[in-house]
């Protein structure tokens, strides 16, 4: 394997901790670098990356080196508790979204970065949310590779054709 493809590998994996070796290929493969996802895998072994946590774990090392230190209130946004399944108070898409962005935002976010303020913190979040939305491809039901947004638009004809009556948004907003 070509060394540069092997530390753009490594480099994904501590940018982004949370992506999965699927997701990282895809990744790269839009930065013009090809290897599958079993190859990622293959660079993450090599180098103590393969879970989430040794990931994050070298994100915070390669932080602690640039000298960046995170505050407690940082440290204390990382926790997490989850909602009780089954409960009629959990709706299993936002959990889902919830966790998504703690892992993929919020964990990293933390790390990189010691926050002033919040509306630093809304920057940056509102700038994930539309590469979330719009540049990231996404592996779950409906979407099948493609953006969120995208998905939306091509849904767009069907459900105009589905409503009932002629009902429009401005209907149910009334």
């Amino acid at each position: 394997m070509a060394s540069e493809v092997e530390q753009a590998a490594v480099a994904l994996a501590i940018e982004q901790p949370a992506w999965g070796q699927a997701r990282a290929s895809n990744e790269l493969l839009k930065r013009g670098i090809s290897i599958s996802p079993f190859g990622v895998r293959s660079v993450w072994a090599r180098h103590d990356l393969t879970t989430m946590k040794l990931r994050l774990r070298a994100l915070e090392a390669k932080m602690a080196q640039e000298r960046l230190i995170l505050t407690e209130s940082q440290l204390a946004a990382l926790d997490h508790t989850r909602t009780k399944t089954k409960s009629p108070q959990t709706n299993g898409i936002v959990e889902r979204f919830n966790k998504t962005l703690l892992d993929e935002f919020y964990r990293i976010a933390f790390r990189k970065k010691v926050y002033d303020a919040i509306a630093e913190l809304q920057v940056d979040l509102d700038l994930w949310i539309d590469d979330h939305n719009q540049v990231r491809t996404h592996q779950g039901r409906y979407c099948f590779g493609k953006t969120p947004m995208q998905t939306f638009l091509d849904a767009t004809p069907l459900a105009r054709d589905k409503q009932i009556g002629g009902a429009t948004p401005q209907t149910y907003a009334a």
